[in-house]
């Protein structure tokens, strides 16, 4: 009898998923789009329900409103540029796309994110390029206002960033500007009248201690109180004036945080008390402002920016009175590096005026005319280089007559 032999049964064919997707590319595309257009469906949905937020913490900035349809505005295309900006800065879970962009920026093994260095421990903002124009504005404006007032002792002092400084907590190779040579620029242009006070070498020599925030891009106190120590002789201070140092705050999440999206670290807030002293004095803001005795915002300690614990923030005009009776009154020009520099100035003068040129719109005339004895232009070189308001007040402030 003849066996009949059975056909074995065909083995089933594996197949890798990149050959699955080019079979079935046309429906898994067809998926992809499905999904992407649901998506942009429920995020502009969640953004005509969600009601507009005027701040945003996380960023520590106000941010677009929509803008108002008119005939006007959509001749000049101002409509539709507004209409950008209001929906980029109030697109749904907008936070969280910040930080999703972070984690995917070190995933690829980028240092820097929304002009923030991720330095080995903490941020550090990239150095502005100046602003040629501006800057010889400004130091124009700076000489011909010293010439009008050789009676004046006249200082000027710019501030480097952290990324000047603090070269070694740089990712490596990164392509750092060189702010201090900026600096030494700026202050070879100026009259010799005036006196030129020197804080990046003084920061460089402290550069171990905690002299910039982890997080932020202004200076800490103990930066503004070591350089404040190196130029008190040259502004005539007493560079051994005892302080107390208070932590005000340990959780400090500052500017750079915000704007890289980095959430990783926290900074401590410090302020310096006088040691020892019988000084009083009191504050008043602006025409309209109230006097309080203190230039801290214990407030403020309850708000993300922890830095404006120094005056609330940056103000117009402010105007403290002390009892030191000296006879000397300084008139200061800054940006908000100076916020936690006064704290020091204060057993040094009976009053300090503080203007700050990016909200002042008056003269200068009544001020000088009060008595004024010495003038300090302190400002961050990341401003500086930029600012064109210090020229404005400056030549709008006087009669040269």
């Amino acid at each position: 009898m003849e066996e009949t032999q059975t056909a074995a049964a065909p083995k089933p064919r594996r197949i890798t998923v990149r050959q699955w997707m080019n079979q079935n590319r046309t429906r898994h595309n067809l998926c992809i789009l499905c999904l992407f257009a649901l998506v942009l469906v429920v995020v502009c949905l969640a953004g005509l329900i969600t009601r507009d937020r005027s701040f945003s913490d996380a960023e520590n900035r106000s941010l677009a409103q929509k803008p108002a349809l008119s005939a006007a505005a959509l001749a000049d295309g101002s409509f539709f540029s507004g209409l950008d900006s209001w929906y980029s800065d109030q697109f749904p879970a907008r936070d969280g796309w910040i930080s999703m962009h972070l984690w995917q920026i070190r995933r690829l093994g980028q240092k820097e994110s929304g002009g923030v260095y991720l330095g080995r421990d903490r941020l550090l903002a990239a150095p502005e390029t100046p602003d040629a124009a501006a800057v010889a504005g400004t130091v124009s404006a700076i000489n011909a206002f010293s010439a009008q007032h050789p009676e004046l002792n006249m200082n000027l002092m710019l501030v480097p960033g952290a990324a000047a400084i603090l070269t070694d907590a740089l990712p490596q190779n990164a392509p750092v500007r060189d702010q201090l040579q900026d600096i030494r620029t700026i202050q070879e242009q100026l009259d010799g009248s005036i006196t030129v006070l020197e804080a990046g070498s003084v920061l460089s020599a402290h550069a171990q201690e905690e002299i910039y925030y982890r997080t932020d891009h202004h200076w800490t106190s103990l930066g503004a109180y070591q350089v404040y120590a190196a130029n008190a002789p040259a502004l005539g201070l007493d560079p051994n004036q005892g302080f107390d140092v208070y932590t005000v705050a340990e959780d400090f999440e500052g500017t750079l945080s915000s704007k890289s999206g980095s959430h990783a670290m926290q900074d401590h807030v410090e302020i310096y008390g006088l040691q020892d002293s019988d000084l009083k004095y009191y504050v008043s803001y602006g025409e309209e402002g109230g006097k309080v005795c203190s230039i801290y915002d214990r407030e403020a300690l309850d708000t993300k920016d922890k830095y404006t614990v120094f005056f609330g923030g940056n103000h117009d005009k402010v105007e403290i009175r002390t009892t030191a009776n000296n006879g000397r009154s300084l008139l200061l020009f800054k940006d908000s590096y100076a916020n936690c520099f006064v704290q020091f100035l204060l057993p040094g003068y009976e009053r300090i005026t503080i203007i700050d040129p990016r909200y002042y719109y008056g003269t200068l005339d009544s001020i000088l005319n009060a008595g004024v004895t010495d003038v300090l232009f302190l400002y961050s070189a990341d401003t500086l280089v930029k600012d064109t308001s210090l020229a404005d007040v400056l030549g709008a402030g006087t009669d040269p007559a």
